[in-house]
């Protein structure tokens, strides 16, 4: 089984690898909308990528095979606001323990595709479950309780499998034509008792630690088997 190294990029070359990789993987979508100023430079970039951090999840031969932003925080509850368009009545209870993940990309060839993944104990899946579980590890050791993704509708269960639950729908991104729905995840210790206006399904459990989430997705993925 082949070897999927994640890591972060840090460099402006790791960067640019970031961005003309999204540009790869969602033109092809026909519900994406390119902006002008994506096409010419064949990037796609995001306000929050200044202060986000950007993941590579890249082969044993160097090959990029897909990424993943997190934000955590203050710039997760302003990207929260200012696009998701959620009020405080939702995040206040949070004040800033919050993340929001975006730009999950990996290249055709790969999605499909089980592969080893060294850094996560050997835990074996997609690339993109993956890539996932390492923003979610960094969610949690920057001391988020709530994260949040928008997806397509279609790949709700994709993101369930990870254990987030349908938040909120027909949400309006700017490189969207289609409404895309938001994702939330418990994480931590959060006591749901305590949390107030979220309509939190039973079935939803705090994600404690990677460790843990990974255990769970192994016995998931073996169990498939």
């Amino acid at each position: 089984m082949d070897k999927i190294y994640i890591r972060e990029a840090i460099t402006q070359s790791d960067r640019k690898t970031v961005f003309k990789l999204r540009y790869q993987v969602f033109t092809r979508d026909k519900s994406f909308a390119v902006q002008d100023s994506s096409a010419e430079k064949q990037m796609i970039f995001d306000v929050a990528d200044k202060k986000a951090t950007l993941l590579i999840a890249e082969t044993a031969s160097g090959e990029v095979a897909g990424t993943v932003g997190v934000a955590c925080g203050a710039v997760a509850l302003n990207l929260l606001k200012s696009r998701y368009l959620l009020s405080d009545l939702y995040l206040r209870q949070f004040n800033t323990h919050l993340a929001c993940g975006f730009w999950l990309a990996v290249k055709s060839k790969y999605t499909q595709q089980m592969f080893s993944f060294p850094q996560l104990n050997g835990f074996c899946d997609t690339i993109g479950i993956a890539l996932m579980v390492k923003a979610i590890d960094i969610a949690i050791n920057q001391g988020a309780r709530l994260a949040f993704i928008s997806t397509k509708p279609a790949l709700k269960p994709y993101f369930e499998h990870l254990g987030f639950f349908y938040f909120k729908e027909n949400i309006i991104h700017p490189y969207w034509r289609q409404p895309r729905i938001l994702m939330a995840l418990l994480l931590n210790d959060i006591d749901k008792g305590t949390i107030q206006h979220l309509s939190i399904p039973e079935h939803a459990r705090p994600v404690q630690s990677a460790a843990q989430l990974m255990q769970r997705l192994s016995q998931e993925t073996c169990a498939e088997a």
